[in-house]
């Protein structure tokens, strides 16, 4: 049975349905990586700037 968290879960998207990931085609856009890479830098100074 999965635990709640009882805290607000944001999931991010970072691949697009084209990357083919686990399939036969399977590859990886570094420029998609990089914006994906700046967009979690970003949340988590965010999260850091919260008070409590």
């Amino acid at each position: 049975m999965p635990m709640s968290t009882n805290v607000p879960m944001v999931f991010l998207g970072l691949s697009l349905p084209e990357h083919g990931y686990h399939a036969i085609n399977e590859n990886f856009d570094w420029g998609q990586a990089e914006g994906g890479m700046k967009l979690f830098a970003h949340y988590f100074k965010l999260l850091s700037e919260i008070k409590k």
